[in-house]
């Protein structure tokens, strides 16, 4: 049983929104980070049918003007969950 639209509450929606831009703008091995405007395209794909509108436009907004704190907060956290897994 998936959930769907309104079935998932509001802070699931966010952090959906939130994981994928964050897994978009994070640089990788396979793969260079996503630019704002690649961002955009990709959520702007998404709506509506997986996404809510005002969800994807407020975190294009908070992109657009904290792009750079986006990329040193995200590199932080790989390198804590990448810390936590050697250490396990």
């Amino acid at each position: 049983n998936c959930l769907r639209g309104s079935e998932i509450s509001l802070g699931g929606q966010i952090i959906g929104v939130a994981d994928v831009v964050s897994a978009l703008v994070s640089k990788r091995t396979y793969r260079t980070a996503s630019t704002a405007d690649e961002v955009e395209k990709i959520l702007m794909d998404l709506i509506p049918h997986q996404m809510d509108p005002e969800i994807v436009q407020t975190a294009l907004d908070c992109l657009r003007a904290e792009v750079d704190e986006i990329f040193m907060v995200t590199d932080y956290a790989h390198e804590m969950q990448n810390a936590v897994h050697h250490y396990h």
